[in-house]
């Protein structure tokens, strides 16, 4: 029965991590083309979260059974790590659109101001 139950945790987590791969690959693109999209940010949290609840679920099951290799779960770090450094670089992308949009945005009200005082 625990074999079962890890086998479907394992079944969800690849699932999970190809769905956040997805959308992280996504919000790349959304990063390059300046566009931003607050629903996938959501989304991407909502995914790690159930990520992270699947990887806790599997090592509670696993702490009786030891199914799960130490290789399977050395994959998942480096997997964890790599989702970790991609969401850290569009993080940082977002992070500067929105400085600079924000800075943008000041300019062009200085400038507004500048020509209805003509």
């Amino acid at each position: 029965m625990i074999t079962n139950q890890l086998e479907k945790c394992e079944q969800t987590l690849v699932s999970l991590n190809k769905a956040i791969q997805l959308l992280l690959d996504d919000l790349v693109n959304v990063a390059e083309n300046n566009t931003m999209d607050e629903n996938n940010i959501v989304k991407l949290q909502t995914l790690i979260l159930q990520r992270e609840q699947q990887l806790s679920l599997g090592l509670a099951q696993d702490a009786n059974a030891v199914q799960w290799s130490e290789s399977y779960l050395r994959a998942q770090l480096k997997l964890t790590q790599r989702f970790q450094s991609q969401a850290k670089t569009i993080l940082s992308h977002f992070s500067f659109a929105l400085q600079f949009n924000h800075k943008s945005k000041r300019q062009l009200n200085v400038y507004q101001t500048i020509a209805t005082t003509k």
